[in-house]
């Protein structure tokens, strides 16, 4: 094993700790210590706000007579495939840049951890075909992915900024042994359809070709060992018994045991709720945590459950939901949420709808106040001075949220560490 591969097994290692730190107790550990904090809506913010940005500089810069402009390298115009989404930025250099950009924004802004742009990147025949893509080039796209997110970080950690003069919301809170992470993203089987399904959950497949879907992309991802796999928005019940009977193949039995499975990146899967009881798909959203707990009882392959990409007006219901279940269950899994901003996606026009989307204080309040309910139900279960067990909690933001988003809920939690 090279110094790499051994250092890298050592981050998952620590990575794996920390959402198993179920049973710490909650007079031993900070909120902030028991929280992690993920980025936000990378996606959105590359097309809707870099994205942009990047080519009205590049369309000034080819019409401008200015020598400051003709003493740059030349900047192309970007554009990216509906298909693919965001993860068609992977194809380009340029496009790559801008990723590298996002995640380090995301960083500044105060996040733990940072999201691959690997969402929606899928072997499709006929997608990969208009691409003029195969699967071995699709198969470095999501290395690439994980290799961005990897840069970003070694390049945020190595600045050599004094954070006490830094003015930047993550500097000013930080703590000086803040450890900081990369999750692989694997979006469900409805976001390579481009058609809106991953809100819906309705496929015509079986778990059987659910799991074969997603199997290439998590036997790339885990070979780039990322700190964790994320299985992101799943809408339906059987997509959830697809990815634990992919799972289970090759980690063996769920008797195993643990250090037996120690070299695998540790997987959370999010599900994409309806209101604030049901999957997409209208199944509750305790039938898929009962699910996961009948395939995996000691939490040996599934090392957290949340939601995400749901209205954040339903996240404190959801959370409470998953929390109760984890105390009936004696779960020791980290709970995981990330909300959009609240707005509704309208397949049909692509675009969003502007209804009930919160800005960036009041949705850092409502991820502030879920975790506060995460806390009130374990203290619940307990009498007088006895200790609380505190699952670690990683929360964040999905679509349209930014690094804004990510910095106000930053200072929401520090600001509850203080009260």
């Amino acid at each position: 094993m090279t110094t790499e591969e051994e250092t890298t097994n050592s981050i998952i290692t620590t990575f794996k700790s920390l959402l198993e730190q179920a049973a710490v107790s909650k007079h031993h550990r900070t909120a902030e210590q028991a929280t992690l904090l993920l980025d936000g809506g990378v996606s959105t913010y590359i097309l809707e706000t870099l994205l942009p940005q990047h080519n009205n500089n590049a369309q000034a810069a080819a019409n401008s007579d200015d020598s400051a402009y003709k003493d740059r390298p030349p900047t192309s115009m970007i554009s990216y495939n509906r298909a693919l989404w965001s993860s068609s930025l992977l194809m380009s250099e340029e496009g790559c840049k801008l990723i590298k950009r996002a995640h380090l924004d995301f960083l500044n802004a105060g996040s733990d951890i940072i999201s691959t742009v690997t969402y929606q990147c899928h072997y499709d025949k006929t997608v990969l075909a208009s691409l003029n893509i195969d699967d071995v080039k699709m198969d470095e796209l999501l290395r690439v992915g994980v290799r961005l997110a990897r840069e970003a970080l070694q390049e945020f950690q190595g600045r050599s900024v004094d954070r006490k003069d830094n003015n930047n919301v993550c500097n000013a809170t930080s703590a000086p042994a803040r450890q900081y992470f990369v999750v692989a993203s694997i979006g469900c089987y409805g976001a390579s359809l481009a058609d809106g399904s991953e809100y819906t959950g309705n496929y015509d497949l079986s778990i059987v070709e659910l799991s074969e879907y997603h199997r290439r992309k998590y036997a790339v991802l885990c070979g780039e060992m990322p700190d964790c796999i994320a299985f992101e928005t799943i809408p339906c019940i059987d997509e959830c018994l697809a990815i634990l009977r992919l799972l289970n193949e090759p980690r063996g039995l769920t008797q195993q045991k643990p250090e037996e499975v120690a070299n695998f990146p540790p997987v959370w899967i999010s599900f994409a709720c309806q209101d604030g009881q049901r999957l997409n798909d209208g199944h509750l959203l305790t039938d898929a945590l009962d699910a996961i707990h009948c395939a995996d009882p000691e939490a040996n392959i599934v090392h957290a459950i949340g939601v995400n990409c749901c209205a954040c007006k339903y996240v404190s219901s959801l959370v409470g939901t998953i929390a109760r279940h984890a105390i009936a269950k004696e779960s020791r899994r980290a709970i995981v949420f990330y909300p959009n901003s609240g707005e509704v996606w309208n397949a049909e026009n692509e675009s969003w709808e502007i209804s009930t989307g919160e800005n960036e204080c009041s949705f850092a309040s409502i991820v502030s106040d879920a975790i506060e309910i995460i806390d009130a139900e374990l203290s619940s279960r307990c009498s007088g001075g006895e200790h609380i067990d505190v699952p670690m909690k990683i929360v964040g933001g999905c679509c349209r949220t930014d690094p804004d988003t990510i910095a106000a809920i930053r200072m929401q939690i520090a600001k509850a560490v203080t009260q």
